[in-house]
């Protein structure tokens, strides 16, 4: 599971940092409003109708999340390898997640508020290891990083450093964020928030006074709102 979702958020990284700079708006939307669960049919499968707009709730009183990994990211091999991949390893924690292939090569899965829950403790414990195992015990190129944790939103990722400005941070170490927030976008992307509505913040915060040297967020990137559009 980790090797694989490390794999995920690597290919993801390089796919929309070659996507180039787009101009896009800036997301003013809350977290609770982000946060809003989708709902699907209560059939046992999908039909590509039920899917027609990317990222959006669909009508029904079911309550139930739904998730859709966008065409751009389906579209490469190696990223639709591991995402395909990946699906099994979540139905270990709810039989209940079913998908479908949209007619634009996005994927569309769905799943009830009870596997969710399990699906985003599994994915966002997994990922934060992860970041954790590659910047915070890398003493060379990261010196300064002592932990990354993400909050329960999963918009807001904090990042505990000893630097005690941003102009201590090295570039290697302000370069973190880059892929803090593509997976972020992934996490989020599967807690049920829309494409459209996506936004992660990394927020960098001194170790010994608690106090935030350096912000920056996903709207400062426009090739990955791009990517996901």
């Amino acid at each position: 599971m980790k090797k694989k979702l490390l794999l995920l958020l690597m290919t993801t990284t390089l796919l929309f940092s070659a996507c180039g700079s787009q101009n896009s708006a800036k997301l003013n939307k809350s977290t609770e409003s982000k946060h809003q669960t989708s709902s699907v049919s209560t059939e046992n499968s999908l039909t590509e109708s039920d899917t027609a707009s990317l990222g959006t709730e669909m009508p029904s009183s079911t309550g139930n999340v739904t998730i859709t990994i966008p065409a751009k990211l389906m579209q490469n091999e190696t990223a639709a390898t591991e995402i395909n991949s990946l699906v099994p390893m979540l139905k270990t924690v709810g039989s209940d997640i079913k998908t479908v292939t949209n007619a634009d090569s996005s994927l569309t899965i769905t799943m009830s508020k009870k596997t969710n829950k399990a699906v985003m403790k599994l994915l966002s414990t997994s990922v934060v290891t992860q970041l954790n195992s590659i910047y915070t015990k890398d003493s060379t190129k990261y010196s300064t990083l002592k932990d990354i944790a993400l909050n329960d939103s999963y918009d807001t990722y904090t990042v505990t450093t000893t630097a005690t400005s941003k102009d201590a941070l090295s570039n290697d170490e302000k370069s973190a964020a880059l892929l803090i927030e593509s997976t972020g976008f992934l996490v989020e992307l599967f807690s049920g928030v829309p494409c459209t509505d996506l936004k992660v913040t990394v927020n960098y915060v001194n170790d010994s006074t608690k106090e935030s040297i350096y912000s920056t967020s996903s709207d400062e990137t426009p090739a990955l709102k791009a990517f996901y559009s």
